[in-house]
């Protein structure tokens, strides 16, 4: 039997085809806009089927897309924090340091006084530039300066307290007149002293009665200056600062001068080391103190000289030419011999060979 294939035409096929997707959009239509969908766990695969990508409108191809990067701002948060207000307290003024206290002074024994044994030494060693003090006796009157120790060296000042003990009952010490001095060493190498005289020891008679002490104090000297050092010619203002009942005050600045006035004024011109002292004197009795004014020149000098001969035969006499130069206030000549000599243009005799 032989079969027919009928042959469709083509535009007949396109119309089944044209209908046939119709009717499936028609069916799509037909659910409910809030009908349920139901969500699978796993994803199934399509059997046979490879999955395709639909490119958008517009759709840049994969060839020329460009890669662009979209930037999510995180939420910022703007914190205000209070502002911190320190009040400061109010500036004062800070307290001016306080100095060391000046006060060299023998309270006890004073003047006039009948010790014996061991006797106390009260009183005061403090100064600003104190290095160490020394307690030391002498006769009364005392025109050689002779001066024993009564202590060693104390390097602890004292303010109003026991300086040392004194025994007066020694080979050394026989009965009679003394004085007491107070020397205080400074950083500077200056020293301050006091005295106490008219101290009447007696240890080989009959201990006496104790005398009274009298009821006016002794006066305490003490004074600075503006200035310790510099070129002559140097002009010091002293300025006083001693206490007490005082009646009189005597200044020696070291150079020939003195003075009575309260507060002096002083020219040093010619270069050196002056001990500048005070000595007050009041109804209590007496006390002094000394410090050091040292003076150069603006330029030192230059020494120079010319012998006369400088060989020969012994005994051999040579003259010496100074030439020095510059501001001088002495010459020492030192011959070599065991001579010397202080004048500006010397001769000396070398009577043995050498």
């Amino acid at each position: 039997m032989r079969q027919h294939i009928r042959a469709i035409p083509p535009l007949r096929l396109w119309l089944a085809l044209l209908a046939i997707i119709g009717l499936v959009a028609a069916c799509n239509l037909g659910v409910p806009e809030n009908a349920p969908i139901a969500i699978t766990e796993q994803p199934t695969n399509t059997p046979g089927l490879a999955a395709t990508r639909t490119l958008l409108p517009n759709a840049i191809p994969t060839s020329q897309a460009v890669a662009t990067t979209t930037t999510i701002p995180f939420p910022t948060r703007i914190s205000v924090f209070p502002t911190a207000q320190v009040v400061l307290p109010p500036v004062n003024a800070l307290p001016t340091a306080t100095s060391m206290p000046l006060s060299i002074v023998i309270l006890s024994p004073l003047p006039g006084n009948v010790v014996a044994g061991n006797v106390q030494i009260l009183g005061s060693a403090i100064h600003p530039q104190f290095l160490q003090y020394r307690l030391e006796f002498g006769p009364d009157p005392n025109p050689n300066n002779l001066w024993f120790p009564i202590t060693g060296i104390v390097q602890t000042p004292v303010l109003n307290n026991i300086l040392g003990i004194w025994n007066t009952n020694t080979g050394g010490s026989s009965d009679g007149f003394y004085q007491v001095r107070l020397r205080v060493f400074l950083r500077d190498g200056s020293q301050q002293t006091t005295v106490v005289n008219n101290i009447k020891i007696q240890n080989r008679n009959p201990t006496p009665v104790p005398s009274n002490t009298p009821s006016i104090d002794r006066p305490i000297a003490a004074f600075t200056q503006d200035f310790t050092s510099g070129t002559a010619p140097l002009v010091v203002r002293f300025f006083n600062q001693s206490q007490g009942n005082i009646s009189s005050y005597f200044w020696n600045f070291g150079n020939g001068n003195t003075s009575a006035e309260l507060n002096p004024i002083q020219t040093f011109t010619q270069p050196g080391v002056y001990n500048v002292s005070l000595l007050v004197r009041g109804p209590g009795g007496e006390a002094n103190v000394t410090r050091q004014i040292s003076v150069t020149s603006l330029n030192a000098p230059t020494a120079a000289f010319v012998p006369d001969k400088i060989s020969g035969v012994a005994p051999l006499t040579v003259n010496f030419v100074n030439q020095s130069t510059g501001t001088i206030t002495g010459y020492k000549w030192d011959f070599g011999n065991g001579q010397e000599s202080p004048t500006v243009n010397p001769s000396n005799t070398f009577t043995t060979v050498g």
